[in-house]
């Protein structure tokens, strides 16, 4: 296979990768909107002071996945060559640095990415 070729096929797989992180993390900040909290990791503290089963239960597999997803994606990026950096990973990552006692719920933080991202809650 050409470099041209595998080139365009990463570029592909990036443009796929981009687009299924961005559905699941509308649909993820949805849910969250909505009242399910963890997305933001906002009790992250808490959970870890938990017994195994309970933790497992209370942690969030979605934020997990998303940020595997966005560093996938980081990764194909930098591979190509891509300076800039892609946007919702990004802004995901600093609404989970939004924590302490003046910082909104994870529901309000969620109702605020997506009108950001002009879409509004479920």
């Amino acid at each position: 296979m050409s470099r041209a070729s595998k080139r365009e096929k990463a570029e592909v797989q990036l443009q796929m990768l981009e687009a299924q992180f961005s559905a699941n993390l509308v649909a993820a900040l949805q849910e969250c909107a909505s009242g399910r909290w963890g997305m933001f990791g906002q009790n992250d503290a808490v959970i870890e002071s938990q017994p195994k089963p309970l933790r497992d239960m209370l942690a969030s597999s979605v934020a997990a996945r998303l940020i595997e997803d966005g560093e996938n994606i980081r990764r194909l990026r930098r591979e190509l060559g891509h300076s800039e950096s892609f946007s919702p990973f990004e802004r995901f990552l600093r609404y989970r640095k939004m924590q302490g006692g003046n910082s909104p719920g994870e529901p309000n933080l969620a109702a605020q990415f997506l009108a950001e991202l002009g879409i509004g809650p479920c």
